[in-house]
């Protein structure tokens, strides 16, 4: 059974219980519904839900490129690679092919079920035990089948896409970063970590050559946005 039902007037009810109603002669199981509080505080969820299926569907495409690079293989794609995992090894460039077909295909069966308001009672309904120190802007449980990504205060906040004038993404977090990032973490996916934050500190890391970057969410998110080298130094990839 669902676990929201939209009444006729547009409302979203979420099943909280179920109960045996009375009398006895009518003992069948009833849901029992109250309206579901919207997933951002800052806007309607007929706004949000509509609005995450557009930044879906972009992450879909943005892999669909990045894919294609990865099959072109210039030096301008290998630079890219170069830029947020260090290195452009043949085995670098397979595991991404692997992992963003994988990573693809789960973004593009994402719906708006999947997306919720993070409470510890969800997390803890999807198998996990929410972190008591984590302000995180969204988060998934490893263990949950059902791709469930839970929305916090931080994500409302963000701006849906941090572009430059022309569409050139700049190398700060997004509602269209953040979606990537947390979609790497799934096993099925990429199986991505969070052995650091930020995406400048991520290019930092890959100019050190880590060779946890292949393995870390934000290196991953921002490959596939495609944020470019603001910095100036090598790799000096630009759009």
């Amino acid at each position: 059974m669902a676990n929201h039902i939209v009444t006729p007037d547009g409302r979203r009810l979420k099943k909280v219980a179920t109960r045996t109603t009375t009398p006895v002669d009518d003992s069948s199981a009833k849901a029992v519904n109250v309206e579901a509080p919207r997933v951002c505080y800052n806007m309607p969820d007929e706004e949000f839900f509509p609005l995450m299926i557009r930044l879906r569907d972009k992450a879909v495409r943005l892999m669909g490129d990045r894919l294609a690079e990865l099959s072109r293989w210039n030096a301008a794609d290998r630079d890219k690679v170069l830029l947020w995992f260090g290195e452009d090894s043949d085995t670098t460039r397979q595991a991404l092919s692997d992992g963003l077909t994988r990573m693809r295909e789960i973004m593009r069966g994402l719906a708006e079920r999947n997306f919720v308001k993070f409470t510890p009672e969800g997390v803890r309904a999807v198998g996990c035990e929410p972190r008591k120190d984590s302000l995180a802007a969204a988060s998934v449980c490893k263990p949950d089948g059902t791709y469930t990504i839970f929305i916090g205060t931080i994500f409302c906040d963000m701006e849906k896409e941090a572009n430059r004038y022309d569409g050139i993404p700049f190398a700060k977090d997004s509602k269209l970063v953040t979606l990537i990032h947390e979609v790497a973490h799934f096993p099925k996916s990429m199986n991505a970590k969070d052995h650091w934050y930020n995406i400048t500190n991520s290019q930092g890391r890959a100019a050190a050559r880590d060779q946890f970057c292949i393995d870390n969410a934000d290196n991953i998110a921002a490959y596939v946005v495609n944020v470019p080298n603001w910095r100036g130094d090598v790799p000096v990839w630009r759009p």
